[in-house]
């Protein structure tokens, strides 16, 4: 579906109190409310969930499915990358494989990056019966304020950085200097405030006597 239409349709859906801004903030990936996520084949890579944090330690991460509440947390490993508080640009290598997957620089979050109550979606591996996180993309945070990817992560996603990494020395053509460029935390929380608003905190002050 378009992403105008998308759009217009959850903003109807919010008005009309169908969807909830909760279940509007389902990362992709999440999949349809009625069908469990798929069991991932023994040795595959690149597997996708997503879900809400309910905790964080240095070396794993549980997910509480939004479509699928009643679904007990799933607790994941982390890969030697995470756990050392590295960047995860590169691939997880399927032994025996030709080609391997791309790794989008919004999953390159770290793990610290990372708080309880985040939306996200993972790309994990299934390894010897375990699961392991290798990717995480950072969706939403209930304070509204996704935290910025790492710089290095960023700027695989600005063409004028990716230019002068391939070209280096060489001027930066103006149709891609001058092309307007918007870091993804900035996109997302633009998103997440023109669509769902979180709700502010009411206070109440003491009764006036009429």
């Amino acid at each position: 579906m378009p992403r105008t239409i998308w759009s217009l349709t959850l903003v109807s859906l919010l008005a009309s109190g169908i969807v909830s801004p909760v279940a509007a903030g389902i990362p992709r990936g999440q999949g349809a409310a009625d069908v469990p996520p798929l069991e991932p084949k023994e040795g595959s890579v690149n597997n996708d969930y997503a879900g809400i944090v309910t905790k964080v330690t240095k070396d794993s991460i549980t997910l509480q499915s939004i479509n699928r509440p009643k679904d007990a947390p799933w607790t994941f490993g982390v890969s030697e990358t995470l756990a050392a508080g590295k960047v995860p640009v590169e691939p997880r290598r399927q032994p025996g494989a030709r080609y391997t997957y791309s790794v989008m620089p919004e999953y390159m979050y770290r793990l610290t990056d990372v708080k309880v109550g985040d939306s996200i979606a993972i790309g994990y591996a299934r390894l010897n019966g375990a699961d392991i996180c290798d990717h995480i993309r950072i969706w939403r945070r209930p304070d509204g304020l996704v935290p910025p990817l790492p710089k290095e992560a960023e700027d695989l996603r600005d063409s004028r950085e990716v230019w002068k990494t391939r070209h280096p020395g060489r001027p930066v053509p103006d149709v891609i200097a001058n092309r307007r460029y918007t870091p993804y935390h900035e996109q997302q929380n633009a998103y997440w405030a023109r669509i769902a608003p979180m709700p502010r905190e009411v206070k109440i002050g003491p009764a006036v006597a009429p």
